[in-house]
């Protein structure tokens, strides 16, 4: 039987995530970005410690922040 690989955060991880999550909002709002509920969800999910900085800017790379860039 094989499990998942789950990394382990300590603390000060958790509140340099929070520190990331503040900067990652505020560069969207300087930015103009949209971000959609799947996004949002995305960075909760990092901030719990689901997985780290590297794996978070990869599944957002697919999601569109900027709905009218798109049209």
């Amino acid at each position: 039987m094989q499990e998942d690989a789950l990394t382990v955060y300590k603390d000060d991880d958790l509140r340099e995530r929070r520190e990331s999550m503040t900067d990652i909002l505020a560069s969207w709002d300087l930015e103009g970005a949209l971000p959609d509920a799947a996004a949002m969800e995305l960075v909760r999910e990092y901030v719990a410690g689901v997985f780290g900085l590297d794996e978070l800017i990869q599944k957002m790379a697919d999601l569109p922040l900027y709905p009218e860039r798109a049209a």
